[in-house]
């Protein structure tokens, strides 16, 4: 996701070159869309939301390749829609097509995650996408970043697209916000974000068993309590969580010194 935005910030200065050579006129508004051609992606949707949305600057770009292409060829030649199929492009290349886009569409009957919304956000651009897209519930904020929509809606993804055309100061807003969003979702962040779940899955491996020996200790000198305390055990955990922090502020290279801490401590 880095070296997306990275590579995108490279080519900046070409884009103008980079929307030339996609057959881009000056005043086209691209809204790109990659993915393979296969009915579960929503391409057919997508067209029809263009149509809808009723800005002739609109020019479709379909990255990717697949058995849909001659039937969407007839819709968008039906509707009277602008489609550049692009094909399956290589990495620099889908670069090159994000950097020359204006907005971003994915509009899935069916996607588990979608990393190209990652490397669209990365990319800075605005998003419009299906809530069936998984990556749109952690990607796409609606109203801070772009859209989310229904499924199969054509007329809430027309709207969606109508608004991002008409306005360049709320797609550059919206742009500048889903590159805010990806940084959480690069390397670095998704690292932390695993140790900070290790580190929280060994304090509870440690807080349960202090815990239960809690449990078991002050039950035994005063049995009433596991009776007339009802959070008598919620206690015990919160008490064995405290231990379990109290211990792992003891360096592990003086393990004599964590054994004695939880003793005292117990």
């Amino acid at each position: 996701v880095e070296e997306f935005g990275r590579q995108a910030d490279g080519l900046v200065p070409r884009r103008d070159e980079l929307r030339e050579a996609l057959g881009v006129a000056p005043d086209d508004l691209v809204v790109l869309s990659v993915a393979r051609l296969a009915p579960e992606k929503g391409h057919d949707v997508l067209v029809h939301a263009v149509a809808e949305a009723g800005d002739p600057r609109l020019l479709l770009v379909l990255a990717g390749g697949g058995p849909e292409r001659e039937r969407l060829e007839e819709l968008a030649r039906v509707r009277g829609v602008r489609v550049v199929f692009a094909g399956d492009l290589e990495w620099e290349r889908i670069v090159e097509t994000y950097v020359a886009a204006d907005v971003f569409a994915l509009l899935s009957e069916r996607e588990p995650w979608a990393v190209v919304v990652n490397e669209a956000a990365a990319c800075g651009l605005p998003l419009v996408l299906s809530d069936r897209v998984g990556a749109a519930h952690d990607l796409l904020r609606d109203g801070e970043n772009g859209a989310l929509v229904a499924a199969g809606d054509v007329d809430a993804a027309a709207a969606a697209l109508r608004r991002l055309a008409a306005d360049e100061d709320l797609r550059r807003v919206y742009g500048a916000r889903s590159r805010e969003l990806a940084r959480d979702w690069g390397y670095g962040p998704s690292v932390e974000g695993f140790l900070a779940a290790v580190r929280e899955a060994r304090a509870a491996a440690v807080l349960l068993p202090t815990g239960l020996v809690f449990y078991l200790i002050v039950g035994s000198y005063a049995p009433l309590a596991r009776y007339l305390l009802p959070a008598f055990p919620i206690v015990c955990l919160l008490a064995g969580y405290a231990v379990a922090r109290l211990v792992a502020i003891v360096p592990k290279t003086r393990p004599r010194l964590r054994v004695a801490t939880l003793a005292v401590a117990l």
